[in-house]
């Protein structure tokens, strides 16, 4: 797993530090940045075709 290059994007995993209304009775999360790689290309290129398929009628 690699790291965030800006150290300002490093995770929070403090609850209460990335809850972004602290006073709140329910959890907001601060907004974040994540990412996604693909790890096989040939599911993914089936995941995408075949959810193409499903969904051409709507």
């Amino acid at each position: 797993m690699v790291g965030p290059e800006n150290a300002a994007d490093k995770p929070v995993m403090d609850c209460l530090d990335a809850n972004a209304i602290p006073t709140s009775l329910t959890m907001e999360p601060k907004s974040f940045k994540m990412g996604f790689r693909v790890r096989d290309r040939e599911k993914l290129e089936k995941w995408i075709a075949e959810s193409e398929e499903n969904t051409k009628h709507l």
